[in-house]
């Protein structure tokens, strides 16, 4: 999803440091996606890299998804860090990144929000 919405390769050495999940286009396609999905009743599970890590499941629990399929040495630090804030702070600073021009500030306070 990342690849193509910002036409980033990550594996091509010129333009890999361009490609980001956390860039404000991809995380209004995934929330956009997510709304439609729900308004359908349809259940939305998000696997891979960035439901791994601790910014990355911070951010697709804020946007609504409710299943995240994490590799077995991730899921208890995973589950630690989600249980550790009300639903309600992760959807408010996640809502805050729509806000934002770049990918580094959206994971910063992401980051800092978690820390």
């Amino acid at each position: 999803l990342t690849q193509y919405t910002n036409c980033v390769d990550r594996e091509n050495v010129r333009v890999s440091h361009l490609f980001s999940e956390f860039h404000p286009a991809v995380i209004r396609l995934m929330h956009n996606t997510i709304k439609a999905a729900q308004q359908e009743k349809i259940d939305i599970s998000v696997c891979g890299e960035l439901a791994g890590s601790l910014e990355g499941a911070m951010l697709l629990v804020g946007l609504g998804v409710r299943s995240l399929s994490v590799s077995p040495r991730k899921i208890n630090k995973v589950k630690e860090v989600l249980s550790r804030f009300t639903l309600q702070e992760i959807e408010t600073v996640t809502k805050e990144s729509f806000n934002y021009s770049d990918a580094n500030t959206v994971f910063s306070t992401i980051n800092s929000f978690i820390k």
